[in-house]
């Protein structure tokens, strides 16, 4: 069995399922495949393990899933399609291991304000990876706490990142993982978090309460 496993999550995105699957399974390091389906609505040919779930789920339910998994842990979202068969072999190479986090994409969350509504960030190291694309070790797992109330669905693939690092830039910013990816069609059903209005002031005061009640 791989030491990889890759977790994909699926919600009203079904249509993008196959490809990403059988991409996965061209992986150089091909990993044990699990689907998270949040609608029933893919048969799940092509995934080793179906995890079917009554209503979608965010970053930090992924990572609980992800316990039951290891030592190596690739998660990625139903937009994304691993176009290089050596994505993940690339992202165990460059990984430091421990309790940091590999992935093409970040956005660093600054002390001061504004703590998130500004530039992604540069690299090489960050203390966000975000959770659409990104690879780490089952041991990161312990340093990451059960959300409080106050955290939401939007928000929680930050709290992972910052749990993780406490807010320090451990983190690997894999730009050239880009070149191995591609976005897939968003549709207009669920245009994504990320499209809509509140989605940066929320993800905003998360950081400053986050910030706050950590680091102060």
């Amino acid at each position: 069995m791989s030491d990889v496993t890759a977790i994909l999550t699926s919600y009203k995105r079904g249509i993008n399922v196959p490809r990403i699957i059988d991409n996965l399974a061209r992986q150089s390091i091909k990993p044990r495949i699990v689907l998270i389906d949040t609608e029933n609505s893919y048969s799940g040919e092509g995934a080793d393990e179906v995890w079917r779930v009554p209503r979608p789920v965010g970053a930090y339910p992924r990572w609980q899933i992800a316990s039951y998994y290891g030592p190596w842990i690739y998660i990625q979202d139903d937009d994304i399609l691993p176009t290089s068969p050596y994505l993940i072999e690339s992202l165990l190479e460059k990984s430091k291991g421990g309790r940091s986090i590999i992935g093409p994409r970040a956005r660093d969350v600054w002390f001061d304000v504004p703590h998130y509504m500004h530039d992604d960030a540069i690299g090489p190291m960050t203390n966000n990876i975000k959770g659409g694309c990104c690879l780490f070790n089952r041991y990161a797992l312990n340093y990451v706490r059960t959300p409080p109330d106050w955290v939401t669905q939007r928000c929680d693939d930050l709290w992972v990142s910052l749990e993780t690092g406490r807010g320090k830039k451990i983190h690997v910013v894999a730009k050239w993982a880009r070149d191995m990816i591609m976005d897939l069609p968003v549709l207009a059903s669920r245009p994504g978090f990320c499209k809509e209005p509140e989605h940066y002031t929320e993800r905003e005061a998360f950081c400053a309460r986050w910030l706050t009640e950590n680091l102060s």
